[in-house]
């Protein structure tokens, strides 16, 4: 049976009761791998005038990187670490004479292609990541990889807000790889409204073949679908109250036939989950689609799902329950309901590091561009944080960073040396031979 992959978690689970302390013995380097890495950021390109420019892109966005992974969270933090760091860093990066001030980052930022700057991180993520896949990970070439969908607000971003001159909050679109737990593309939106088309424009410049594209219900729009299908991909999108008739027409179609497709074999799914004092069951009711007259309405529809989700808790003995509906090309219930629930995964493994470990949601920069590019660093910490979790006893994204933070120097070092020989395997062998 097809399931969906989750490559890098594997991966951590594959070494989760390894002593990885014990290969840190042979990831000794002299920081050739460092600076091979601070070499990739030549390909990032601002609009400034080189002529007058005191200070590199490079340098302004690699101390950037690296006062991210020391949880440095302001321009004014970013200045201090480049201070703080200057006699080690300096061995690696040419540093200016004098050093920038933290507004110096902030316009700087806000003059650096974002799609130059993106694409760089990209590469280099997705090579890691192949390495972890292609080394330590056998997949099935029947199981799809997982694209979800969604927008986020920067909460302090904006000013006025009681006024006409208001300036809203800086609004991101992330198009999030749930597989790869790496987030491809960031775009910037200004109003929620607007992610419509932009998941219409970005949707065909990404490899979306064999992938299972989910998104919320503002995106479950006809347009959307055809762009997923002619990209020869899969979607499992949420249906609500912007398509009324069909959504009401759903609603009644599954208001008597719950039980009946219990009893249908290939038609029906049940989960019970107990965590934090309460039982979650959760049950998927997939019928076909034909049953509706909107299936020729959209592209390749064939079914239509309703979860169920029932939540009992055990200390006050209340009952709640909630139904949410979907449409899909898949007919495979089981495949469906992992689509739905994985979708989660781009609150999870991203809006909520970024809110929660890098506190992204207090960032009170105004510029839209600077904000975009400060949050393609945060984004791609995020994703090395999985992929060096076994460096330190495979912990939580926060344990990781602090514990890389603790002897910062050494582990940069270590950290590149890591990246380029992901066969963990190798590492344990040549390990044990020693």
């Amino acid at each position: 049976m097809a399931k969906i992959n989750q490559n890098v978690q594997k991966y951590k689970d594959k070494f989760n009761k390894q002593e990885l302390l014990l290969v840190m013995k042979i990831l000794l380097d002299d920081g050739q791998k460092l600076r091979e890495f601070i070499h990739l950021f030549d390909g990032v390109v601002d609009s400034r005038i080189k002529a007058k420019c005191k200070y590199s892109t490079k340098f302004i966005v690699v101390i950037t990187f690296l006062a991210i992974l020391d949880i440095r969270e302001t321009w004014q933090e970013i200045a201090d670490f480049a201070e703080d760091k200057k006699d080690f860093l300096s061995k690696f990066i040419e540093y200016p004479d004098t050093l920038p001030v933290h507004d110096t980052y902030m316009r700087v930022f806000a003059k650096i292609n974002s799609e130059s700057l993106e694409k760089v991180i990209v590469s280099f993520l997705s090579e890691c990541i192949n390495k972890v896949v292609k080394e330590n990970i056998e997949k099935n070439p029947e199981d799809f990889d997982h694209l979800a969908i969604d927008g986020k607000a920067l909460r302090l971003s904006g000013r006025k807000y009681n006024y006409e001159d208001k300036v809203p909050n800086c609004q991101l679109m992330h198009f999030f790889d749930v597989s790869n737990q790496q987030c491809i593309k960031s775009v910037v939106i200004s109003e929620k409204t607007n992610e419509i088309p932009i998941a219409q424009q970005i949707l065909p410049t990404l490899d979306i073949k064999n992938k299972i594209v989910t998104a919320d219900a503002m995106n479950c729009q006809k347009k959307t679908v055809e762009v997923i299908i002619n990209g020869k991909g899969h979607y499992v999108l949420a249906i609500k109250g912007n398509h009324s008739e069909f959504h009401q027409d759903i609603e009644t179609h599954f208001k008597d036939k719950l039980d009946s497709i219990k009893d249908t074999k290939n038609y029906y799914k049940m989960e019970i989950e107990k965590n934090h004092n309460q039982v979650e069951t959760r049950e998927f009711f997939r019928v076909d689609a034909d049953s509706f007259y909107q299936q020729d309405d959209w592209l390749n529809l064939k079914s239509i799902v309703c979860y169920k989700k029932k939540i009992y808790n055990t200390l006050s003995g209340k009952n709640s329950c909630e139904y949410r509906y979907f449409i899909s090309d898949l007919k495979d219930t089981k495949l469906i309901a992992l689509a739905i629930r994985g979708h989660w995964s781009i609150e999870n493994q991203l809006h909520y590091p970024l809110d929660a470990f890098f506190h992204e949601d207090a960032n009170r920069t105004m510029n839209k561009v600077a904000n975009n590019n400060f949050s393609i660093l945060r984004k791609m910490v995020n994703s090395l944080l999985v992929l060096i979790a076994p460096m330190f006893r495979n912990g939580s994204k926060m344990r990781t960073l602090k514990s890389f933070r603790s002897n910062y120097e050494k582990n940069l070092i270590r950290l590149f040396v890591f990246l380029e020989g992901l066969d963990l395997n190798t590492l344990f062998n040549s390990d044990n031979k020693q």
